[in-house]
Order: C-alpha cells, then structure tokens, then sequence
C-alpha cells in the first residue's frame, strides 16, 4: 500500500512539473524552445504565442 502512495505522489509531482512548463510557454513572450532541439529566431515568428502552443502540443 505504501509503494502505491510514493509511487502516485512522483506521478503527480512529474505531472505538475510538465504542467508548469506547458503554462509558463504560453505565457512567455518570446520562443521556446524545449528540448526538441529546433530553434527559431525571434524574428521569423510572427506569433510567438501561437508558436510556442504547436511546440508545446506537437513538441
């Protein structure tokens, strides 16, 4: 019983975390970038927001 406790308190903290990241991309104001390796620069985009919501879905 106890293993399931620690095990689904991990799940959840690592689900906060990506949760977390995925807010913090929406609300930034500049690319990001992740860790799919592709950047773009600043200039070729023309809605940051809208860029940042295709990476942070399609990654």
């Amino acid at each position: 019983m106890g293993e399931k406790i620690v095990f689904s308190f991990i799940v959840w903290f690592c689900s906060l975390i990506f949760i977390g990241i995925g807010i913090y991309s929406i609300k930034k104001k500049t690319p990001m970038h992740f860790w799919a390796g592709s950047k773009v620069k600043r200039e070729e985009i023309t809605d940051t927001k809208a860029y940042n919501r295709a990476m942070k879905a399609h990654g």
